[in-house]
């Protein structure tokens, strides 16, 4: 999700933005491998627009993979 809004310049409707930050007070970033999230964070930097998602992934505390 932050990979496509970033890329395309759309913003969080409401309710999508809840359901994110429910989703990460309840862990679930941390229950993905880490060997994917990894993989899927390079193919990002490759990207045009990959460091505005790098970002957002920062700015909600998600830096440490």
């Amino acid at each position: 999700a932050l990979y496509y809004v970033s890329k395309y310049g759309l913003s969080w409707d409401p309710m999508t933005r809840h359901l994110w930050e429910q989703a990460l007070k309840n862990g679930a970033h941390l229950k993905i491998n880490s060997k994917e999230l990894d993989d899927e964070i390079n193919s990002i930097k490759k990207e045009k627009n990959g460091k505005s998602a790098l970002k957002l992934l920062e700015g909600y505390d998600i830096k440490g993979y």
